[in-house]
């Protein structure tokens, strides 16, 4: 077995210059499909997932010894099955992510082996190393495409563009909340000045038009009023004239009618004779009379 220990001797630093002289290959923005190789029984896969989010993600675990004399054997075997099998998933395992928890520097070997920094170079799906701790690094970090620091720091790695992602949907669509709350908040003001100032309108010419039919029917009633005031005194002064002229009244005065016997008024003495039959008329009654002379 062919072991590079974090402090790599100079016959092998040109061999590990070749492996990170490569050009790295880019993670997909917004992957979907893991592929994921560690160990069942540890504490990396769980960190891992915890961390990843819940974006969707499709994670396929391929369990290997991340640890001991076969471990180097199963961690490469698990990176070939990997780009062996791109059918695993739908549309691909699109990242693979190599992770295990913290540990001495004899339990890490595996990951500065160069079988496996070989495997990693050859990979055609780019991958994530995230080995040990913080402070622990080893060439399948160096080697691979992105190095996290911790299994929990490499699940944010793979998520991270997903949740800037989320924070500006989130960002964005408050944003557009408070705009489309103050746009309708906006239309609303305008709408009830709008409203206002046509019921304004509608009153303002109802009011004047009811003003124009009031005064209309006051001229209306002014006018029948002079006519029956008018034609009251007319009444009255022909009532006046009437009594005036009513022949009762002279007959109360005492004046009296003369009719012959024909009922023709007598006016003057040329329309009587000697011996003529009359009646004469008085207030309180009449009377017959015979014309005995002339004056």
């Amino acid at each position: 077995m062919n072991i590079l220990s974090y402090k790599v001797n100079k016959k092998r630093k040109a061999s590990l210059d070749f492996y990170l002289g490569k050009s790295q290959r880019k993670l997909p923005e917004f992957p979907k499909n893991i592929g994921l190789l560690t160990s069942e029984s540890g504490d990396a896969i769980r960190d891992f997932r915890k961390h990843l989010g819940e974006f969707g993600f499709n994670v396929v675990h391929k369990d290997v010894m991340v640890e001991g004399i076969n471990s180097i054997d199963s961690i490469v075997a698990g990176i070939r099955w990997f780009n062996e099998h791109p059918d695993v998933i739908e549309n691909g395992i699109e990242v693979l992510v190599i992770t295990r928890g913290g540990g001495s520097l004899e339990s890490l070997q595996a990951f500065n082996s160069e079988a496996v920094a070989q495997a990693i170079f050859a990979s055609k799906i780019p991958v994530v190393s995230a080995v040990g701790h913080e402070r622990d690094v080893t060439i399948a970090d160096l080697v691979a495409d992105v190095r996290a620091s911790t299994p929990t720091d490499a699940g944010r790695v793979i998520s991270e563009n997903w949740r800037e992602a989320q924070k500006k949907v989130e960002y964005y669509s408050h944003s557009f909340l408070r705009s489309m709350d103050s746009l309708i908040n906006k239309q609303q003001e305008k709408m009830t000045y709008q409203w206002k100032e046509i019921t304004d309108i509608f009153f303002s010419k109802i009011e004047s038009l009811f003003e124009k039919r009031f005064y209309f029917l006051k001229s209306i009633l002014s006018h029948f009023s002079k006519i029956i005031v008018r034609d009251k005194k007319w009444l009255e002064n022909s009532e006046k004239q009437l009594k005036a002229h009513d022949p009762q009244q002279k007959l109360k005065q005492g004046y009296s009618l003369i009719k012959d016997d024909m009922g023709k008024i007598i006016r003057s003495m040329d329309s009587i004779k000697i011996k003529q039959k009359l009646t004469v008329r008085v207030a309180d009654g009449s009377f017959g009379a015979t014309v005995t002379k002339k004056d």
